[in-house]
């Protein structure tokens, strides 16, 4: 027994000089051993400083998820945003206990807002679009619908609910930076035929005022500002009816895809890329082709002798617009014709052809939007028609 007591102690004494050794080596001997002892716990606590470590870098990713999720949810008020970058820059600033409590309740809410919105991208494609929103201070980022769904959620009307009634090209608005007058929580959105129809709007009361202003203060300004607001609502409702058949014919393209015609891609594009020539269409032509090909018929569901609203439109295209679009001087005077010359129309409009012009354009494109389908969106969202008092109220323009 003594013998064997005298072995370990022999062993131990040795292990000893080695260490020594080792330590004068590196240049840190140690004092009665306690640097050895400090070296061993720190080796021992290496394993669960880097699980903490780890935990708080998932805990971060996480975190960048949700914030990006909830985000593009529009899920939070003006200052809501900042609140989220300096909750997500003190995560590494909580304790393991506090951080295991905080990570395991971030995982229950983000699989949770996950389901509700229906959230199919990965963390880079949040990134991304936060980023581009981020690098627009005091601007609104606009995504297109398609991208949304695509891409990003496949439930985004749980967010916004009118979502299911834009059409493809519509875009939803991410504000991070409190820039949308929308009260609360509301999300929000714009179409381009929409923007237009508010510029009609907006041009047609401004003339009404200006006709009322001259009843009272009748002077040559007054009048030719009249007169010059009546030209640009005109312009303004020919303006609306191609932007509308225009977004139109791109949805056309984006749900259809490959199976339309060598045709028909032509007319929806207006480029031939065979011959690489630009292949323009008339107004008349959009109007019968494109819900014609929205529709997959062989003959255009809406002409000239079943909608009255398409026939007077198609007149009044070659008597107004061409005239305000593609002003031209006429030296001669036509008393055969019964329309006046060209440049005379100029000079000749009246607010009863403006308001007619302005409701066969709405009720176009009403008839437009029932024959496509609501795939294409629901044109009523944005369209409006004139009050009891001849103008637009402000809900046309909300």
């Amino acid at each position: 027994m003594p013998e064997a007591r005298g072995k370990r102690k022999a062993t131990g004494t040795a292990g000893m000089s080695r260490r020594y050794e080792l330590a004068i080596a590196r240049g840190s001997l140690p004092i009665r051993g306690e640097r050895i002892r400090c070296n061993a716990r720190r080796m021992k606590n290496k394993p669960a400083q880097r699980r903490v470590t780890h935990l708080k870098e998932k805990a971060q990713r996480a975190y960048r998820e949700y914030r990006a999720i909830y985000v593009l949810s529009n899920g939070l008020d003006d200052s809501g945003y900042e609140q989220m970058n300096l909750s997500l820059e003190n995560i590494p600033n909580l304790s393991k206990a506090a951080l295991r409590v905080f990570y395991s309740d971030l995982q229950r809410r983000l699989a949770s807002i996950k389901e509700w919105i229906g959230a199919k991208g990965d963390l880079s494609a949040y990134d991304e679009i936060l980023q581009m929103a981020s690098d627009q201070p005091g601007k609104i980022l606009w995504v297109p619908k398609w991208y949304m769904q695509e891409h990003l959620f496949s439930r985004y009307e749980k967010a916004c609910p009118l979502f299911v009634k834009l059409p493809p090209h519509g875009r939803i608005g991410i504000d991070i930076n409190g820039v949308s007058k929308c009260g609360g929580r509301e999300v929000p959105w714009t179409v381009l035929e929409a923007r237009l129809f508010e510029d009609m709007g907006l041009l047609w009361n401004a003339a009404c005022d200006a006709k009322k202003a001259r009843h009272k203060k009748d002077t040559k300004e007054s009048t030719k500002r009249e007169e010059a607001l009546l030209r640009a609502t005109v312009r303004s409702a020919f303006f609306l009816l191609e932007g509308y058949l225009n977004a139109l014919s791109w949805d056309i393209q984006k749900l259809k895809g490959s199976a339309l015609t060598k045709d028909e891609k032509i007319w929806l594009s207006e480029w031939d890329e065979q011959t690489e020539r630009q292949r323009t269409l008339g107004l008349r032509d959009k109007l019968h082709k494109y819900p014609k090909i929205a529709i997959g018929k062989q003959y255009p569901p809406l002409l000239e002798t079943n909608c009255p609203e398409l026939k007077f439109i198609v007149e009044s295209e070659e008597e107004l617009r061409h005239s305000l679009v593609h002003p031209k001087v006429e030296t001669h005077i036509e008393v055969e014709r019964q329309l006046a010359p060209r440049e005379s129309r100029l000079y000749m409009l009246e607010h009863g052809s403006c308001e007619r012009l302005m409701d066969s354009a709405i009720s176009l494109i009403r008839k437009i939007g029932e024959v496509v389908g609501d795939r294409y969106g629901d044109v009523n969202i944005w369209l409006h028609d004139r009050n009891s008092e001849g103008g637009f109220s402000a809900e046309a323009f909300e």
